[in-house]
């Protein structure tokens, strides 16, 4: 074989072996990208999940002390207008918006609860003052205690 012939051999070798070797690297390069692709994607998923679970609590977190502003100025109200006899246009335009906040809030068991507290109230003034008895009131008082308890722990 002549020098020629092996040169020709020798370049078609190194050509072919750097096309194969090309070939090779621009695949693990492909599969590499995809993969790093695929761990980025998934980073950002369990990014957006974290963010999510952040707002949602956020959310949450809002809402109970929202209702727990409201459920404390009804029960306020109520009680200056039994206990401390503020039996005053104030006072019961206070409790009626204080009720009407707390039915806005919600839930159904607690906004139940504070009707039975409004008839009670009722009932209170309706009687003679030398008469008054808060017993009814107190009970009342009681069972929505009872319901926002449960409303603000979660079991509701």
């Amino acid at each position: 074989m002549s020098e020629w012939g092996v040169a020709l051999i020798a370049a078609g070798s190194a050509v072919a072996g750097g096309i194969a070797t090309g070939w090779y690297t621009r695949s693990a390069g492909l599969r590499q990208a995809e993969a790093a692709k695929h761990a980025g994607n998934r980073q950002a998923d369990a990014l957006l999940d974290t963010v999510r679970a952040n707002l949602d609590e956020q959310r949450r977190s809002r809402i109970e002390d929202r209702r727990r502003q409201a459920y404390v100025a009804f029960l306020e109200a109520a009680q200056k207008v039994v206990l401390m006899d503020r039996d005053t246009p104030v006072g019961l335009a206070d409790l009626t918006s204080a009720a009407a906040m707390v039915t806005l809030e919600g839930p159904t068991a607690v906004e139940a609860a504070a009707n039975d507290v409004l008839i009670a109230v009722n009932a209170y003034r309706s009687q003679d003052e030398g008469s008054r008895n808060a017993d009814a009131f107190l009970a009342a008082r009681q069972s929505y205690l009872r319901a926002v308890r449960a409303v603000l722990d979660g079991l509701v």
